[in-house]
């Protein structure tokens, strides 16, 4: 399996010191940031409903660019030696693809981009102590990266396949879960009133049902095969679906909630 172990990623950061390859300078990131900054004092306060979507926080955060890999690597580099990275780190890491891919054209988008990566930190740093976690994180921002459907799966078992043995939990599929919803709920802003419960009771219960619908053999462990039949099978195979719809399938046909 092709991809990049969340703990693998952090201790090559650690000694790499860099990314190599065509990556943009901390000068490069700190003449974005300033030149942004003055759009972002004076951001405009139009209603986001107006315009926040899926697809809009994929093309103005520009990870469509990047192949969900890529993404992990960036913020591995950023993250300290536990996992963790500070709201300082989580935008320089934003500023870097984005100053890469240079699609921000106008201050309207970049004030909503900005806002986008505010609203994101903020749904992984639930304990306020400014600080998250980047398996956490990047699982959930895996729905918003580019490249084939495969890629974005073998991406997200990896993450949470943390002692690489080949094999997915329940509470480890949870987590995976809760996740994506965290940034489905903050980037498709009718998600939570279309489903009327908090993201974690989304979790819990879609992955209890997904979970016996997945494990194949019930051996209450999930193998990469029936991790990656269970998301194409939930995302329409992976052809012609954005990544998360099938997080939309799951709330609206395949979930059984418990009666009140």
């Amino acid at each position: 399996m092709e991809t990049v172990n969340a703990v693998e990623a952090i201790n090559a950061s650690n000694s790499s010191g860099g990314t190599g390859g065509d990556v943009s300078t901390d000068e490069e990131d700190e003449d974005f940031l300033r030149d942004t900054d003055q759009y972002f004092e004076d951001e405009d306060t139009e209603d986001v409903d107006d315009w926040m979507s899926l697809d809009a926080a994929r093309r103005l955060l520009g990870l469509i660019y990047y192949e969900p890999n890529e993404v992990f690597e960036e913020f591995a580099l950023q993250a300290d030696s536990q996992g963790l990275l500070s709201r300082e780190s989580f935008e320089q890491c934003f500023f870097s693809l984005m100053t890469r891919t240079n699609h921000l054209t106008t201050a309207t988008d970049q004030n909503r981009a900005h806002h986008i990566i505010d609203m994101l930190y903020d749904a992984f740093d639930t304990d306020q102590n400014d600080v998250i976690d980047f398996s956490e994180l990047t699982a959930g921002l895996s729905i918003l990266c580019g490249g084939t459907s495969g890629m974005r799966t073998s991406a997200a078992f990896a993450l949470y396949d943390l002692n690489n043995d080949g094999f997915i939990s329940f509470p480890e599929f949870q987590s995976y879960l809760l996740s994506v919803f965290k940034v489905m709920y903050r980037v498709q802003p009718s998600t939570q009133s279309m489903v009327g419960v908090s993201v974690e009771e989304l979790a819990a219960v879609t992955a209890r049902d997904a979970f016996e619908e997945a494990d194949l053999n019930h051996d209450h462990r999930l193998s990469y095969s029936e991790f990656k039949s269970w998301y194409e099978s939930a995302n329409g195979s992976g052809v012609g679906m954005s990544p998360p719809l099938y997080c939309h399938c799951w709330t609206t046909t395949a979930v059984k909630w418990p009666t009140r």
